[in-house]
């Protein structure tokens, strides 16, 4: 949520301790066994079973931001506004955007029953005056049905994106975006308002900010000139998997000009992980690197259920 703002958790990593493919036990740092630590952050599971890690911590104590809803009808630019306004803000605001079809179910508040929504959220560690004049302009995009923004504690910061607390069946794909521009808004949307797409949540995280700088010591953390990150996730309270995968594909497909690859945090499982969509989260000099350093800590491919690596061959 604050990524913008203090970068990567994998940036604040300063030591770990693992066990590697070979049973030995390790303590890797940026001084001990550079090579291991700079892979196992972003490289994750493939070079072996973190037990334990030193982190350095970010005092949080407040924010003001949450969010500002408005129907989706009603503010037809609202998608390309946002990534226009995203040019503008300093690296404290730290914001995403999501189209999300609400049900006719009393539990939704009332102004946003039964109605597609766009609800931009937004978190802000400067001052409140300044994130006020800041997120004025989003005031600006059309009327607003709820609009929540405040100063709040950090506590209380997953109401921001106030997900829903209890699970629920889903298929999901993401991509980072580099410069999406109008025809990338209007790809999506031509997808997702078609009368036969299944109801999908668009989600448009802003990236930059301390998330694209260079960490202090070199890590496998890919794609960091990405300007933004989009993933689509479709509830499964109707459709079938296989039509939500068949969407999700044919979206996927007409937004490859912006596409510059898969995020892992949100790429899913089963098909979704396979070596070659995985590959993807890399810039080609990273993941080379990291398949040479996987045949020097787990040659035989011993950690493979995962979004796996694999050991380079010989030729």
């Amino acid at each position: 949520m604050l990524a913008r703002s203090h970068g990567w958790a994998a940036d604040r990593v300063l030591a770990m301790d693992v066990v590697t493919a070979d049973g030995e036990q390790r303590h890797v740092s940026p001084e001990a066994e550079p090579d291991l630590y700079g892979a196992l952050l972003g490289g994750r599971d493939n070079f072996g079973i973190v037990t334990g890690m030193e982190f350095g911590l970010v005092p949080v104590v407040r924010l003001y931001g949450s969010g500002l809803f408005y129907d989706a009808e009603q503010a037809p630019g609202l998608l390309e506004a946002y990534t226009g306004w995203t040019t503008t803000v300093p690296d404290e605001m730290n914001s995403s955007v999501a189209l999300i079809p609400f049900p006719d179910d009393p539990q939704v508040p009332e102004p946003m029953r039964g109605r597609r929504v766009w609800h931009v959220r937004i978190a802000f560690t400067g001052s409140a005056e300044a994130g006020t004049r800041l997120a004025e302009p989003l005031r600006r995009f059309g009327p607003r049905l709820l609009e929540n923004l405040r100063e709040t504690p950090y506590e209380q910061s997953a109401d921001i994106h106030d997900d829903p607390p209890v699970p629920m069946p889903w298929v999901a794909d993401n991509a980072f975006l580099a410069d999406p521009d109008g025809e990338t808004a209007r790809t999506l949307l031509k997808h997702i308002s078609d009368e036969a797409a299944p109801p999908a949540i668009v989600e448009v995280r802003h990236l930059g900010g301390a998330l694209s700088r260079r960490p202090a010591h070199p890590n496998a953390v890919g794609r960091r000139d990405a300007s933004f990150v989009l993933a689509v996730l479709v509830p499964l309270t109707g459709g079938s998997a296989a039509e939500a995968h068949a969407f999700l594909g044919c979206l996927f497909e007409d937004l490859k000009p912006w596409t510059a690859g898969r995020f892992l945090n949100f790429m899913g499982h089963g098909t979704a992980a396979g070596q070659d969509r995985t590959r993807t989260a890399y810039t080609p000099g990273d993941h080379q690197r990291l398949t040479a350093l996987k045949a020097t800590y787990d040659p035989r491919n011993t950690f493979r259920f995962n979004y796996n690596i694999p050991p380079v061959t010989g030729g």
